[in-house]
């Protein structure tokens, strides 16, 4: 079991349990629209962290999709002022798992019994509270680029409200609203979601928002097919409306180096909310949303731009009429920061 649990993230597990007894009806649930934050416990290892949430008649573990394991319906029944549930996922590659649980108010506990397809049935329990709503984001809609690796970026919006996470152009694919969670975490507020769709499979968000601005990753996984990762970075709608226009449509040439280092050309393109370097497209980078402000006849700007490969920059800059300079700072897990300078003037 420890090369199937060891790959459990921090996901969800959607359970959806159909009033009275046998299985739930479709769109139906006793426990629909609710997560159970839990641990999975294997014997003389760490207990592996997971979400269980119900939802929409169907129960399905996040956690384990990465091994394709797909959500099923579910049987349950009243036992006193408890609900018992009883699923069964199956996996084309890992076999099937039976999950047995109790609802006792705000707690839920049970074990899951994994039968592989070769080897020998594994039986761990888990258990866990109600998670807390998450509401820390909620009114907040962030319009965003979001790009699979050697991909275009292209736009969506996420929408936070009464504890449910959307994103509004996977609507399209049948990813509705589900629930989110989040938390503080060194300045920024950390979120996660996990949305299901009949026909794609599902999509996994975890990303952090820092002001008005919001960076992450998407994990795709398709009902066939290998897991795709996206990154996506913006900022919020309000913040894109306004205070982003001084620089739209405008594109400066200018020189990037390290001090004391040969300083290289590139072009700072802005133009539809959004800032690019044409000099940092071959590493990946591609267009990120960029936020400004105006005092007097002086604009400020700053950006981050992910690349899959090669980490992110962040860019801070001062425009005063047609002159341009600033800094960029290149961060990348494992590697010391290098800080750049850039100077030059608008492209006419």
């Amino acid at each position: 079991m420890k090369r199937f649990l060891d790959g459990l993230s921090i996901a969800a597990l959607v359970v959806a349990i159909g009033a009275g007894l046998a299985v739930a009806s479709p769109g139906k649930g006793a426990l629909d629209g609710k997560t159970f934050d839990v641990q999975i416990q294997e014997t003389g290892k760490p207990a592996t962290p997971d979400q269980l949430v119900f939802e929409s008649g169907s129960f399905v573990s996040t956690a384990c999709v990465q091994h394709k394991f797909e959500k099923a319906a579910y049987a349950a029944k009243q036992a006193g002022a408890a609900t018992t549930f009883e699923a069964k996922t199956t996996s084309p590659t890992d076999g099937t798992i039976l999950w047995k649980g109790t609802v006792s108010g705000a707690s839920v506990n049970g074990t899951m019994e994994w039968t592989p397809k070769s080897g020998k049935k594994e039986t761990h329990a888990f258990s866990g509270a109600l998670a807390t709503p998450a509401a820390t984001l909620d009114g907040k809609s962030f319009e965003i680029q979001i790009s699979a690796q050697g991909k275009e970026p292209h736009p969506d919006k996420l929408v936070f409200g009464s504890g449910l996470f959307e994103s509004t152009q996977c609507d399209q694919y049948g990813f509705t609203r589900v629930s989110y969670s989040a938390s503080p975490v060194e300045g920024a507020m950390s979120f996660q979601a996990t949305a299901t769709s009949e026909t794609d499979g599902m999509t996994t968000w975890q990303g952090r928002v820092r002001g008005d601005a919001i960076e992450g990753t998407m994990e795709w996984t398709p009902k066939t097919g290998d897991k795709v990762v996206h990154t996506f970075s913006g900022m919020t709608v309000a913040r894109r409306e306004g205070p982003a226009k001084p620089l739209e449509g405008k594109t400066f040439a200018v020189t990037l180096g390290e001090v004391g280092k040969e300083m290289q050309p590139d072009d700072l393109i802005f133009g539809t909310g959004m800032f690019e370097s044409t000099g940092c497209r071959q590493f990946g980078y591609t267009r990120s949303t960029y936020r400004s402000n105006t005092a007097g006849n002086v604009v400020t700007f700053e950006s981050k731009c992910m690349s899959p490969t090669d980490g992110t920059t962040s860019w801070t800059g001062t425009v005063r009429g047609d002159a341009i300079e600033g800094t960029m700072m290149w961060e990348k897990t494992g590697k010391t920061p290098v800080k750049y300078a850039f100077s030059g003037t608008l492209k006419k």
